[in-house]
């Protein structure tokens, strides 16, 4: 039996986008079945997708009503658990982006018959035609255990958090799920885990998913409080899970790994907080993160790796009233 790759892609109001996606995902060799959640849109997009499935006998469409990211990746998740096989492969796409042809036999390629659980290739930024590598995996490309591929997941330097550029075997998701909820970096919150399962992972030298730089995005729209909240606790999860899968040092290194990310996290992402227009959810949220922020001394205690961010260690350190207003006069400038 061939071996089949579920993709699962959330969709919502992208019809400009959309067809590019899903033609790019049918432009290889492997049997592809692509899953698609149309999350409520309210644009061309349903329609364009209805018009596509005559054309690809392993195209499904799910209408659902808008309920996230996160909600639409888990109803796809579902269904390929539904009907994979064993040995089987989940990939997810975002749908503005899209794929060189070849790029999933490419991947499956890598797997060496199956003994890759995880392959993780880089990415180009798109944008308006114009594209650019990712270069922060081509120190690390090879082969890593479990322990050591979520280490460098958590690092958030050289594997990026997110799922596209990812082929899982599709049994690592059984008992994973994106939070319920969080619309901004619940892959932070998430992706770690199916690594965590993992036997072997193998990162390869390949450029071949391109990331669309788009504006009116869900990443690159404005700082709410809600989006900096989800992004800190999206980081949290991390520095709370318990890593049963590996020994105690190694479960506390991890711990530590994720701590460190955190803090650069909220260095970067509390100045775009606004206390004065907060709802009591938002104020009790924050409190929550920054309870075991200060609780573990993790500001002191952070390591910084470049100029940067050791600006911002010392400037919140030691300016921490005017933090807020620094950071983004700096930012401007």
């Amino acid at each position: 039996m061939q071996t089949k790759v579920f993709v699962v892609v959330p969709a919502y109001n992208v019809q400009a986008y959309i067809e590019r996606c899903i033609q790019s995902i049918f432009s290889n060799r492997a049997l592809v079945w692509v899953i698609c959640i149309d999350d409520g849109s309210n644009d061309q997009t349903p329609a364009i997708l209805e018009s596509l499935k005559p054309l690809h006998t392993y195209l499904t469409v799910l209408h659902v009503e808008n309920g996230g990211p996160s909600r639409a990746r888990n109803i796809g998740i579902e269904f390929a658990l539904n009907h994979a096989a064993t040995g089987d492969y989940l990939i997810f796409a975002d749908s503005d982006d899209f794929m060189e042809p070849g790029y999933v036999d490419t991947m499956l390629a890598e797997t060496c018959n199956g003994k890759a659980d995880v392959v993780c290739s880089s990415f180009q930024f798109y944008r308006d035609g114009r594209s650019h590598p990712f270069l922060g995996m081509d120190s690390v490309f090879g082969s890593y255990n479990a322990f050591e591929g979520t280490r460098l997941l958590l690092s958030d330097k050289t594997i990026q958090s997110h799922p596209h550029c990812k082929l899982f075997k599709a049994h690592l998701w059984e008992s994973v799920r994106f939070p319920a909820g969080i619309n901004y970096m619940e892959d932070q919150a998430t992706v770690f885990k199916a690594f965590c399962l993992a036997t072997n992972i193998t990162l390869i030298s390949n450029y071949g998913y391109f990331y669309n730089q788009r504006e009116n995005s869900l990443c690159s729209s404005p700082f709410s409080n809600r989006k900096v909240l989800d992004g800190l606790e999206g980081y949290l999860e991390g520095c709370l899970y318990p890593f049963a899968q590996f020994t105690e040092q190694q479960a506390r290194l991890l711990r530590n790994v994720a701590i460190q990310s955190l803090c650069s996290a909220y260095l970067t992402l509390i100045p775009y907080y606004d206390p004065k227009n907060a709802s009591l959810d938002e104020t009790m949220r924050l409190k929550s993160v920054e309870a075991f922020i200060s609780s573990r001394r993790i500001v002191w205690t952070y390591k910084p790796l470049n100029r940067r961010d050791c600006l911002k260690k010392w400037c919140y350190l030691l300016l921490r009233p005017f933090y807020r207003r620094f950071y983004r006069i700096a930012k401007r400038r």
